[in-house]
């Protein structure tokens, strides 16, 4: 599995409106860095500052892409054209993807978070009773 944590890494995704329809298509999307999150947050601000200039709105979509997006696995799209074959939101939805990428779901976050000091002396307190009740 790809590491979601580290920077530079990669993640397979598959847009919401497709997913269960088949052979989904995917895109790897990048897990960013704390430079490349920002930049991300600066074209977002300058996209809403765009409002009525749809030239400017989509360049600064095609940026924010091709910072986040790093393979589309679709035969006969690239990464540049992107911005000509996704809708804004469907757009917006790969580059939250990865402005979101290395964050734990609740199930994954059980693998790396250690346990209360009340559930493992619970354990162990288990343990010693099992361990005196077979002798």
């Amino acid at each position: 599995m790809p590491s979601r944590l580290k920077a530079g890494g990669t993640f397979p995704y598959i847009l919401e409106a497709d997913r269960g329809d088949g052979p989904d298509p995917q895109f790897s999307i990048q897990v960013l860095s704390a430079f490349d999150d920002g930049e991300i947050a600066s074209i977002r601000a300058e996209y809403i500052a765009a409002t009525g200039q749809p030239a400017k709105r989509a360049e600064l979509l095609s940026r924010a892409l091709s910072i986040s997006v790093s393979g589309c696995h679709i035969t006969g799209w690239s990464v540049d054209s992107l911005t000509k074959n996704l809708t804004s939101l469907e757009s917006w939805e790969l580059i939250n993807a990865a402005t979101e990428g290395a964050s734990l779901t609740a199930e994954q976050r059980k693998k790396y978070v250690l346990p209360s000091r009340s559930e493992t002396d619970c354990s162990a307190e288990a343990a010693d009773q099992e361990t005196v009740s077979s002798k």
